[in-house]
């Protein structure tokens, strides 16, 4: 079974493989929501980390 996922955020498209219809729906529930391409990921954590150093710089 092929399961078609598309990213929520950049709009990337992944096929996943799975044995069983069951497994595929499955997948297909647990990805809904969430970064399946790693990019945007990275970048929530870049963004993050970037606010961490300037808060760092304002207050010192």
């Amino acid at each position: 079974m092929i399961v078609k996922i598309k990213c929520r955020q950049c709009g990337e498209k992944r096929t996943i493989r799975r044995a069983t219809l069951k497994d595929a729906r499955k997948t297909k529930r647990l990805f809904k929501n969430k970064c399946i391409c790693g990019k945007c990921t990275f970048k929530v954590m870049a963004n993050k980390a970037a606010k961490e150093i300037v808060r760092g710089v304002t207050r010192a």
